[in-house]
């Protein structure tokens, strides 16, 4: 299904690279009446690496990494770790990317039991943040940065899919949304970016709650190390 409600503050490489992971959603949709957004941080990175590879981009997912654990007294031991995803961005700078995403499916409905609350949001990117951080040795050993993403996917209730208004009644809680992920990513204007893709549309893809498949997001963070 065409996403037809479309953000992306990313540059470089990774707009790009984030506009084509959208098309491999709309595809994997069409094709298989499932939605890819659905499902786990590691299905979005595996997607995410097969759009860098289709702009050019080499990636690898799952790397090794030698880490090392913030927070701790005492200077923080090296461990042997896995980073999510190993790119190159357009000047050939290495990113060390560090993915999280919320379980499931975040109703964005009026009224929800699992919203896209700021707190929710917040909480992940900076978790992701967390994550990506214990690369920051071996980002800088080669000059490279460190980058956190987080994956959002999102459903609406069956009901905004009913009556006269309903396409304009989705716009509206598609705006809501960006409103929230703006919030977030503005508390580190600069440095923080955000893509997200709405299908304002009907639709069958239908999940286990009777709830649409609706759109989904990426936040990033980016950082020299």
């Amino acid at each position: 299904m065409p996403y037809d409600l479309r953000n992306n503050t990313f540059t470089g490489a990774m707009y790009d690279i984030l506009e084509t992971f959208a098309s491999l959603n709309e595809q994997y949709e069409e094709k298989c009446k499932d939605a890819a957004h659905w499902y786990t941080e590691n299905t979005s990175t595996a997607l995410l690496s097969v759009a860098a590879w289709q702009c050019g981009y080499p990636a690898l997912c799952e790397t090794q990494s030698s880490k090392r654990v913030y927070g701790r007294r005492g200077r923080p031991p090296f461990s042997n770790g896995l980073v999510d995803l190993f790119l190159y961005d357009a000047d050939e700078t290495g990113l060390w990317v560090e993915a999280k995403k919320p379980q499931g499916s975040m109703d964005v409905s009026e009224q929800s039991d699992y919203p896209a609350t700021n707190a929710r949001l917040s909480r992940f990117f900076w978790g992701a943040y967390s994550s990506a951080e214990q690369n920051r040795v071996e980002a800088q050993e080669y000059e490279g940065k460190l980058v956190s993403l987080l994956f959002c996917s999102f459903s609406l209730k069956a009901e905004y899919y009913e009556g006269p208004n309903a396409r304009e009644r989705r716009q509206a809680r598609a705006d809501s949304v960006n409103a929230a992920i703006k919030e977030v990513v503005d508390k580190d204007e600069g440095a923080s970016v955000f893509a997200s893709y709405f299908n304002t549309f009907d639709t069958d893809l239908i999940d286990e709650y009777d709830s649409r498949a609706f759109g989904f997001a990426v936040l990033g963070h980016f950082e020299d190390a």
